[in-house]
């Protein structure tokens, strides 16, 4: 693990999500290091997780062009929300079709993006 970016601690300090060059985001627990769980992204993960205030959600952007959105229980991906439930994310926001620089298409394991 090559660890990249900042930790970021959840609100009730029992883990800690890093990302790594390699492209996994993972959750430790804050006491004894352990993976908790790891999520495998189609690019770098070079930046610092997001955790959302209330704990349930870790945003994560890779070197791939999307922003992962997952649980923090267990590394799942979310399904889209709208408002008021906030945040309101979908793997992945941004198309890299939209972005001349990432590659053309998404990943066969990631659902299409919104319109």
């Amino acid at each position: 693990m090559n660890v990249t970016g900042n930790p970021s601690l959840h609100p009730d300090g029992s883990l800690v999500f890093v990302g790594d060059e390699e492209g996994g985001l993972l959750a430790l627990d804050s006491m004894s290091g352990n993976v908790i769980w790891a999520v495998a992204a189609y690019g770098a993960i070079r930046g610092t997780p997001v955790v959302s205030f209330d704990g349930r959600t870790v945003l994560a952007a890779s070197a791939d062009g999307v922003l992962y959105c997952l649980s923090t229980l267990d590394g799942t991906y979310l399904p889209p929300s709208l408002p008021p439930s906030l945040p309101s994310c979908f793997p992945p926001l941004v198309s890299p079709s939209l972005l001349p620089s990432l590659p053309p298409s998404l990943p066969p394991s990631l659902p299409p993006s919104l319109p």
